[in-house]
Parts: structure tokens; C-alpha cells; sequence
């Protein structure tokens, strides 16, 4: 890694059914500026466990996102309800990987990728 990026970990606990996956979503290039045919994808580990490390920028930013359900057949996405989330990234200790750690609740209804 280079030394002006730090890395973040991002993860959620959230039972999925065949075929769904967990994506972040956000204001940022590397979470595809709320884009959700960018969107970063988590990788799922057991138990309902969904995380993967992001690369950003050191710079001091404030970033905005949400969790958003992937139906991978249909490209149907649900939301993650409430306000979006942010991260302050001057707030992360840069002498080490930092873990955000999330739970989630999501929208009952779902939206296509071209909409």
C-alpha cells in the first residue's frame, strides 16, 4: 500500500438468500459515486458475515454510504434504509488498518440497475 492511502475495512452481518450479495455504495470514486452498477462488493465469509478492505486516499474526507442487497439474476437492488452513513476519514488511525463494523436494515422494495 502506498504510503498516501490508508486502508479501512468495511463489514455487516446480513443473512442473504442464493444469489443476493451485500454492496457498499457512496459518494466516492471507489465506492462508484453512487453509481450502483460501481458499487464496491463485499465478500461474503460464513454466518451471515459480509466484509473486504477499501483503499482510500489519506486525505482528511468525509465519507458518505450505505449498504445496498445485489440480486445478482435481475440486477435488483434494495437500500439500506435510514440516513446515509459517514465515515471521517482524519478521524482513522493511520498506524493502522482500521474495521468499520455495520448493522443494517434494508428496504422491502427493490429497484433495477437501469432505473
Amino acid at each position: 500500500m502506498q504510503p498516501n492511502h490508508i486502508r479501512v475495512f468495511l463489514g455487516v452481518n446480513y443473512h442473504t438468500v442464493l444469489g443476493e450479495n451485500v454492496h457498499v455504495i457512496g459518494n466516492i470514486p471507489e465506492l462508484g459515486n453512487w453509481n450502483a452498477k460501481l458499487s464496491f462488493p463485499l465478500t461474503y465469509h460464513q454466518h451471515g458475515n459480509w466484509s473486504r478492505a477499501l483503499t482510500l486516499d489519506r486525505r482528511d474526507q468525509i465519507i458518505e454510504y450505505k449498504y445496498i442487497i445485489v440480486k445478482e439474476s435481475t440486477n435488483e437492488i434494495r437500500w439500506e434504509e435510514g440516513s446515509n452513513r459517514t465515515l471521517d476519514t482524519s478521524s482513522l488511525n493511520l498506524k493502522k488498518n482500521e474495521l468499520i463494523n455495520s448493522k443494517c436494515f434494508f428496504l422491502n422494495e427493490s429497484h433495477n440497475f437501469s432505473s
